[in-house]
């Protein structure tokens, strides 16, 4: 059954979704949604001259999330409680709605902003983070990491659906290029989001899983990408703290790359195509590598590159040659 719902929101839903949905015409304005969060252009005195007029439940929050946001330090409290009251009551009917990436990036960064000001109100707080938790069940849709990221910062360090997310997301990495996660997860330290010792346990699965994709590597012509992907993952090896698993690892790490980087040798007289996903994360990491040098050279480089990878790891031999 379709959902009615103002044609103002139709730019806000995304539009793989816009057939679940019939968009009642409107005589009020259509765009001032789609100019503040697409465009990040506002008018003050629109915004409070729609609110006036509007009768619709649901644009009514909307309006007042982004009067809130763009208001005065003094007002903000009042407003913070008066966005509350209508996300509790449109609470059920928000859920029924897949809306663009970046409105849910821009409403999770105001429900941050809420959460900040009424953070000495427990009762409150818990409304946000299970409002926002419910909101992942809609964004995973996506597979953003960037999205599921801003999700677990805001929901906070030991929080119980945070970690579900954390784990249900770490089973959907099954081949290397979603090892990139990995990373995304790790970087949450900084935020004080993951203790030590889930981020150990995270570091770990991460550089078994990336040792793991490269042992079963079926296609010699891949051995550049899988190079790339774990030499990443060496950056981190210094950070496990259990000496005898990192020693352990560092020396798979070391054999693998070996391998790695003989199968790239053999391979053709250039280097590989790969995918425009590639190509970025490649002029991301190591800029000097590029597709206009001839084989012996980008192999030269990679070369390079590893020994100083694995030099600065301190149980491997200085001398190493591959």
């Amino acid at each position: 059954m379709k959902i009615n719902i103002s044609y103002k929101f139709k730019d806000l839903i995304d539009e793989k979704y816009r057939n679940n949905y019939i968009f009642n015409i409107t005589t009020q304005s259509s765009d001032i949604f789609y100019k503040y969060f697409y465009l990040e252009k506002y008018n003050k005195e629109d915004i409070l001259k729609e609110l006036e007029l509007e009768t619709e439940p649901l644009a009514i929050l909307f309006l007042n999330l982004i009067k809130f946001q763009i208001g005065e330090k003094k007002e903000k409290y009042n407003n913070s409680k008066i966005c509350l009251e209508q996300l509790k009551e449109q609470e059920e009917f928000f859920y029924k709605i897949i809306f663009n990436i970046c409105i849910y990036s821009k409403l999770i960064d105001i429900l941050k902003e809420i959460k900040n000001i009424i953070k000495n109100e427990e009762h409150e707080v818990d409304f946000l983070n299970t409002f926002v938790f419910s909101l992942y069940n809609s964004i995973k849709v996506f597979n953003n990491h960037n999205l599921i990221i801003k999700v677990l910062i805001f929901l906070g360090k030991g929080n119980k659906n945070g970690i579900d997310i954390i784990n249900t997301q770490r089973k959907k990495i099954t081949n290397i290029i979603r090892t990139t996660f990995y990373d995304s997860l790790l970087e949450l330290k900084q935020f004080k989001i993951l203790d030590e010792n889930l981020y150990q346990e995270i570091l770990v699965e991460y550089i078994e899983k990336l040792i793991d994709f490269c042992q079963n590597k079926k296609e010699v012509e891949n051995s550049l990408t899988y190079i790339i992907f774990l030499n990443s993952g060496m950056r981190r090896l210094n950070n496990i703290s259990d000496s005898k698993i990192k020693k352990t690892l560092k020396e798979k790490t070391k054999s693998i790359c070996e391998e790695l980087v003989k199968s790239s040798k053999i391979y053709n007289n250039e280097i590989e195509i790969i995918d425009e996903e590639k190509v970025n994360i490649i002029k991301d990491n190591f800029k000097y590598i590029s597709s206009e040098k001839n084989l012996e050279e980008n192999i030269k480089n990679l070369e390079n590159l590893l020994l100083g990878q694995l030099n600065n790891l301190s149980d491997i031999n200085k001398n190493l040659s591959i």
